[in-house]
């Protein structure tokens, strides 16, 4: 393809409003009218061959990472509520199935159209537009949700208790009206209020940033506004809880460096030594009650002291569970805010109209897509269920395609997640 016509493509699609005013060409309007391309939207960036194969297979790898991960997190998550329901776990599996969705569903034409005219009908172009935009909104709203809930869990337990139990309605209803925004957000550029076009590189859609009509620019800073606010709520719900665990950490091992080396005291120590040879003086009790009642006495104290130990080892447990939920919603919380912060900023400076580049607009949109592969792979790292799980499913995939030479593990997906 002649530099002529690749020029000549460009300037159509920008006169049509499909394509948004780059750095390598001059000049936008918003029309109705579309003119399909008569190349692939790749190579109408202009980039070499080597960076359109590299983004190409980096983003691919991505999509490839994202849906297993996610698909396997999800196996997982199933047997885990199968044995105890918990709003985190719940929340969790809301997340992967919106990130099994945008590795999908998604980002499977933008893979496509580094070397296929993909866009050629607007239809197409506003779909994957509208699903990008609607699966990214949900999944950062979904991400404040699980920071707010174990702030709450964490900050006020006998609310959270009351409110937030395991049949409680409340989180479901939650959830229920964030999907519904953002299905009615991704839809306003659909309905006229800004235009979803094909970005740069010229291989995904979405809004466009640089719309300067008033329903535009309301699209853009609603976005903005929201990106921004969902960030807020992260960063300041995962330090208060950060912040609550670290301090009772140090709690607990002051008390326990205090059980181990106690403060050496002259006078404690007489005493001490003092009630030791009263007691050794003291003849047993057996000797002085009837051997009845103290056997039941005894029974009765093996009980209590029983029951005493399953009660502690329940709260230990319960405690431990918190405790990894809480870390694995701070993970999530960092990875989020890691691959969004750069894309909202990028936002901005494009409706504003400063720091105009192209390539760092595409990295921003890279790392937006990255968010979706880091997810499964920080419940994996974080937390061991996940870990055991997802190990199992791909040694038992392993063991079937290789026809059984490799040896299946001795515990079931169940036994590994218990």
């Amino acid at each position: 393809m002649a530099a002529g016509e690749v020029g000549s493509w460009l300037e159509n699609m920008t006169d049509s409003g499909l394509l948004e005013r780059s750095t390598l060409f001059n000049g936008s309007t918003n029309v109705s009218d579309f003119t399909p391309p008569p190349l692939s939207v790749a190579e109408a960036s202009g980039l070499p061959y080597w960076l359109v194969v590299g983004a190409f297979i980096t983003l691919g790898m991505s999509v490839t990472i994202g849906f297993t991960g996610n698909v396997f997190v999800l196996v997982v998550i199933h047997y885990i509520l199968a044995r105890r329901r918990s709003w985190p776990t719940v929340l969790l599996r809301y997340l992967a199935w919106t990130d099994v969705l945008n590795c999908s569903i998604g980002l499977i034409p933008p893979v496509a159209a580094y070397f296929h005219d993909v866009f050629a009908n607007r239809h197409m172009c506003n779909f994957t537009g509208t699903l990008l935009y609607g699966l990214s909104v949900a999944s950062q709203l979904l991400v404040a949700l699980m920071s707010i809930e174990r702030c709450i869990s964490i900050i006020l337990p006998f609310l959270y208790e009351k409110h937030f139990g395991p049949d409680s309605k409340i989180p479901t209803a939650t959830v229920f009206i964030l999907f519904l925004y953002a299905t009615v957000v991704s839809m306003l550029p659909v309905f006229g209020l800004n235009k979803n076009v094909i970005h740069y590189p010229y291989s995904w859609c979405m809004f466009n940033f640089r719309d300067k009509t008033t329903t535009g620019r309301f699209v853009v800073y609603l976005n903005f506004v929201v990106m921004s606010l969902t960030m807020v709520v992260v960063v300041l719900c995962n330090t208060v809880v950060s912040s609550h665990i670290w301090c009772g950490w140090r709690r607990r091992s002051f008390r326990s460096s205090r059980r181990i080396n106690p403060v050496e005291d002259p006078g404690q120590e007489y005493v001490s030594e003092m009630h030791h040879r009263n007691r050794s003086l003291t003849p047993p009790t057996s000797f002085i009650q009837n051997e009845g009642p103290s056997t039941v006495s005894s029974v009765v104290d093996t009980k209590e002291s029983r029951r005493g130990r399953r009660r502690a080892k329940s709260q230990d447990k319960e405690r431990q569970l918190n405790l990894r939920f809480t870390e694995l919603t701070v993970g999530v919380a960092v990875g989020f805010t890691f691959c969004w912060l750069f894309f909202t900023i990028r936002i901005l400076t494009n409706q504003l109209g400063v720091w105009m580049d192209d390539n760092i607009d595409f990295i921003a949109a890279r790392l937006m897509t990255f968010n979706s592969v880091i997810n499964p792979l920080l419940y994996i790292a974080i937390c061991k269920p996940y870990r055991k799980g997802c190990w199992v499913i791909l040694r038992n995939i392993v063991h079937y395609l290789t026809c059984t030479s490799v040896k299946k593990l001795d515990m079931t997906l169940a036994e590994a997640v218990a």
